[in-house]
């Protein structure tokens, strides 16, 4: 049911925020109740982008921490499974885009890498490819244009490789 309700809130968090946020966190108290670090990170994660997107950045970045600290704790052998890794990379590149637009760049920059070792682990290219992205938005932010062009370049590279075009276009328009 956990994994269930968390789909469903895909369906509603672009057009219905208020009906996605009580989906949301029905997920995450039934995935607290049962102890399912799965079901607990996406139900967070979710709750993280709606609360990005009504610029609520704090409750945000505490969602997506409480979504890693559960999928670091995790007990169950999931740690293994792609999906798993892949839902902690993205994690990891959610706190960095918070630490980013709250200009804390060091911490943004630590999680975009942890973000980036496991893309590079489980051979996900468009995932290292975001990463990079924001890893040159950083560069760029302070002044370091050389090590911006670098990461920008290698994001690009990595979008060409998994033939990603609209990724593509992003990532020459920076």
């Amino acid at each position: 049911k956990v994994n269930s309700l968390n789909k469903l809130f895909q369906f509603f968090d672009a057009n219905n925020s208020d009906s996605a946020m009580k989906i949301g966190e029905q997920a995450l108290k039934l995935a607290n109740k049962i102890g399912y670090s799965l079901g607990q990170a996406g139900a967070n994660n979710n709750l993280g982008t709606i609360y990005f997107y009504k610029g609520n950045i704090t409750k945000s970045l505490q969602c997506y921490l409480n979504a890693a600290q559960a999928l670091e704790n995790d007990k169950s052998g999931s740690s293994k499974q792609i999906f798993f890794r892949k839902q902690l990379s993205s994690t990891y590149n959610n706190i960095g885009t918070i630490y980013l637009r709250q200009k804390l760049y060091d911490e943004a920059e630590k999680y975009f890498y942890k973000s980036i070792k496991i893309d590079r682990d489980i051979n996900d290219k468009i995932g290292m490819s975001h990463s990079y992205n924001n890893i040159g938005t950083i560069k760029e932010e302070v002044n370091k244009y050389d090590e911006a062009i670098k990461n920008y370049e290698i994001a690009l590279e990595l979008k060409k490789e998994a033939n990603d075009t609209d990724g593509i276009a992003s990532t020459l328009i920076n």
